[in-house]
This record gives structure tokens, sequence and C-alpha cells, in this order.
């Protein structure tokens, strides 16, 4: 599952980012029309019972972009006195996609809340926003150092998500690719080969990362590689020693990466890879 999740961020980033403004621009049909008593799940935020308010938040959460209607009580809820009504608001945003851009301010705010996973949920709502959360960038940035692993994860995500404005964020993403856990770095590759030609700076630390001891990270890093701008020259040994590998995963997307940037000399042995019957 996790390795579908890096060649979807990279792979498909490209496919997702044009898909994504369609929907950002279709209406969401308010489903109080169709279900009434979602109007009780939205007065339950306001309920003096925690336990009640935090299952209407879940509830809410799992309706997606047809939660937009709750918004403001969402945002609302992100200050919650219950750190798990605060969670749970935090990632209903989230699922909204972009169309919880309204909510962009409550949610950097929550950034900064006590709580892991109420910033980790909150970093990762505002990712998924897109580039008209950029301003969040500045913000996300520390999070990279937070305490809390799964936090320093989303906020790389989030960065990889923001477009070009998340180019402030370079260097930090590049100290995130030594990160001790390994999750964080293969989000920062990811995030790195989601910034493209922008990443150039960071070639050299994204290439070591192709010698990581952790498959993913390889992975990442090997896909991510295939979309430098004018280093992709330079990415070309370090892929070309990926396609040994022991991993198949990672000569997968040493493959996939070589086929973009290398020379034509070396496509027939890109070629024999595929011939690889792992």
């Amino acid at each position: 599952m996790k390795r579908t999740r890096i060649l979807t961020a990279l792979s498909l980033s490209g496919a997702l980012s044009a898909w994504g403004p369609a929907v950002s621009r279709a209406p969401a049909q308010d489903p109080r029309s169709r279900e009434p008593v979602l109007d009780a799940a939205v007065r339950a935020l306001k309920t003096g019972d925690a336990e009640a308010r935090a299952a209407s938040a879940k509830a809410l959460g799992k309706l997606g972009r047809g939660a937009v209607f709750a918004l403001p009580e969402l945002c609302s809820s992100l200050k919650d006195p219950d750190q798990a009504v605060r969670v749970h608001a935090a990632w209903a945003l989230g699922n909204m996609g972009p169309l919880a851009e309204p909510a962009r301010l409550p949610l950097l705010e929550a950034l900064g809340d006590k709580d892991s996973y109420v910033r980790e949920n909150a970093a990762a709502a505002l990712g998924n926003i897109g580039p008209k959360a950029a301003d969040a960038v500045g913000a996300l940035i520390p999070l990279l150092r937070d305490g809390g692993p799964h936090v320093r994860e989303s906020a790389a995500t989030a960065l990889g998500k923001m477009g070009p404005k998340s180019r402030r964020a370079l260097r930090a993403l590049e100290r995130a690719l030594k990160d001790r856990n390994a999750d964080v770095r293969t989000a920062a590759a990811v995030a790195l080969g989601n910034l493209g030609p922008f990443a150039d700076p960071a070639a050299e630390s994204l290439l070591k990362s192709l010698q990581d001891d952790d498959s993913y990270v390889r992975m990442a890093a090997a896909l991510a590689a295939g979309r430098l701008g004018l280093n992709a020259e330079k990415a070309v040994g370090g892929l070309a020693r990926s396609l040994s590998d022991p991993d198949p995963y990672v000569r997968m997307s040493a493959a996939n990466s070589l086929f973009q940037v290398a020379p034509d000399g070396l496509l027939p042995k890109v070629i024999g890879l595929l011939k690889d019957p792992d």
C-alpha cells in the first residue's frame, strides 16, 4: 500500500493536479437536501457532550467534500477544548480537499495546536487544499522539526502539494532527507520530486537517498530524480546503479526515471531491465 501511495504521488501528480481544479469548480450538492438528519450532526458540534461533538465531526468527515455545508462549524471546532473534536474537525476539513480553502486561516492556527495529531491533520488539510494554501508554506517549514514523526511526515507531504511557492522549503526538505524516521525521508523525497526542476539545488542530497537503507526512500528518490531539470544528467549515474537495487520496485522506479533523463546509449540497458522477472 505504501509503495502505491509513493507511485501515485510522483507518477500521477500531473494528472491529479489537472483533475483537482475541475473538482474544486464543481458545485457541491448540499447533503442536507437529501438527508435532513445531517442538520442534527451539525448541531451536535455545539453540544455540551465532547464525545458527541467528536462523533459528529468524524461523521461529517466521512462525507468528504459533501460536508462543505458544515465548513464554518468545523472551523470553529478546531478550537474545541476537547482534543478528539479538534482532531476529527481537522481531518474532516482535509477530506474536503480544495473546497476547504475558506478554512486556510483556522487551519494555519491549528498548526500550533498543543496536540500532535491536530497538527498532523491540519498540515494534511492544508496540503489537500493545494497551491491555494501556499501561504502556509512558512508555517509548515518549522513542523519538519516537530517532535512527532507523523507531524513531520504530514508537513513534508503538504509542502509537496503547494506548487512553486514551496521553493522556500527546499533546504528544509533537503535536511528532512536525513530524518531519523524513514517515512519522513520518503515524504521529503516525494515532495522534492513534486517540485521538479525547482528541486535542482537539492539534487546531490536526493541522489544520495538512492543509497538509503530503506527501500521506500530509495524508490521515492529514484522517481523524484527523473523530474529534475538542469541536474537531470547528473542523476543518470545514480539511477543506473539503482538498476541493480535488490528491491524490484526501486529498479522499476529507476528505469522509469532513466527513460526520462538518460542519453540514448543507456536506453538498451533500461529496456533490458523490463525483461526482469521481478
